[in-house]
């Protein structure tokens, strides 16, 4: 039976990689870091190379006899990026009358600064 990896989209170090994901395969594990010049990403427990369409055909070239390959998760993070849109002028007054508020109540800057951030992107 073939082994399958996952192809994930990763943020590693504020630039997209490419994350492959799966189970331990010596043969495999060879591949990726010499054939694909993959990094092992301790905090994402996962092989990863530079986003880019050169690396994607690379992936498939290299992979796509020795496993299976899994891309539902890469599609679909993919087509569900968003535009952020910018605040109006009546969402920018309540949110900085809230950031007041939690001024008012000595709350640490850190604290105001997350709170006001989730709020943003809601």
């Amino acid at each position: 039976m073939k082994p399958i990896i996952k192809l994930l989209n990763l943020r590693h170090r504020n630039v997209n990689h490419i994350g492959l994901q799966f189970a331990y395969h010596d043969g495999l594990k060879a591949v990726i870091k010499y054939e694909l010049q993959a990094q092992w990403s301790q905090t994402h427990r996962v092989w990863y190379v530079l986003d880019t369409p050169e690396n994607l055909k690379r992936i498939y070239s290299v992979l796509a006899a020795l496993c299976t390959i899994d891309t539902s998760s890469y599609e679909a993070r993919q087509s569900s990026n968003k535009e952020t849109q910018p605040l109006t002028a009546t969402q920018r007054s309540v949110l900085n009358g809230y950031y007041q508020y939690l001024r008012g109540k000595r709350y640490s800057e850190s604290t105001i600064k997350t709170i006001s951030f989730s709020f943003q992107n809601l």
